[in-house]
């Protein structure tokens, strides 16, 4: 096992693991491109949590191509495979856990399969409570990996809130409160309502929360004075789960109610 998930150490002294490793061991059924962005929406941030690098790959037929994978902390490790909700995932957790333990005795060696067996064993009676409060957003999880297949497919922010019982104010402040969208002022221009020059603006995710959102190119509308495409911010179909359990509402672990 160690083999398949190497522990390496990141410049401040942190033991890491490369995602891309993890998800190999896992056996996730999702492409790592789609998979990684889902576990980034449970709550980790870009910088503490996980960083992204990219290398060079050679692919048959197409020479090299650029991938992409992320280091993370070992904390990051441990609750990505408690979400997994399987057997590889307790392994792996079980397995970092025991590697924090050791890091602080470098001569003690790596456990074997048998003590390995049993370090799972304790690591599911640790995890009950997470596991049910996992277990209760599973369906909601089953069905837009089963039935939203297509990454492409998006939603607008006021479908996005209608979904989970929110007006379209409701959403946009919820969103723009949190700091996961903000408004971008994009030009400059003369409103003939105001009688004045007036910004125009539009919505932008924050870094953290990018892999949840589309912006789209908006041709048909008229362009701003200067020229400029007008823009829109959608919320991936796929990622309408994520982004309400990012936010915690009902409906979600630890769901909590929007106020009026």
């Amino acid at each position: 096992m160690s083999d398949l998930i190497p522990i390496t150490q990141t410049d401040d002294g942190r033991q890491a693991v490369s995602g891309r490793a993890l998800h190999q061991f896992l056996e996730v059924g999702a492409e790592y491109r789609h998979w990684l962005p889902r576990m980034v929406a449970y709550g980790f941030t870009e910088g503490q949590d996980y960083t992204v690098i990219s290398d060079r790959v050679a692919r048959q037929g197409r020479g090299t191509v650029e991938r992409q994978d992320h280091i993370l902390t070992l904390d990051m490790a441990k609750e990505v495979s408690m979400i997994q909700r399987n057997e590889k995932g307790r392994q792996a957790r079980a397995y970092f856990l025991e590697c924090e333990k050791r890091a602080q005795s470098p001569v003690a060696a790596l456990p074997d399969r048998r003590a390995l067996a049993q370090m799972v064993i304790e690591a599911e009676d640790r995890a009950d409570k997470a596991t049910a409060e996992l277990a209760a957003a599973a369906p909601a999880i089953e069905y837009h990996d089963r039935f939203i297949a297509d990454d492409q497919d998006v939603i607008t922010v006021e479908d996005w809130g209608r979904q989970w019982g929110l007006s379209r104010p409701q959403a946009f402040d919820l969103l723009t409160g949190r700091k996961v969208i903000f408004r971008k002022s994009v030009t400059r221009e003369f409103s003939n309502k105001a009688g004045e020059v007036v910004d125009r603006n539009e919505y932008r995710p924050y870094s953290d929360y990018r892999n949840l959102f589309d912006l789209r190119p908006q041709h048909n509308a008229p362009r701003y004075h200067n020229g400029q495409v007008r823009q829109t911010l959608y919320v991936k179909a796929a990622a309408s789960f994520l982004l309400a359990n990012a936010m915690k509402l009902p409906g979600t672990p630890g769901g909590e109610q929007v106020s009026a």
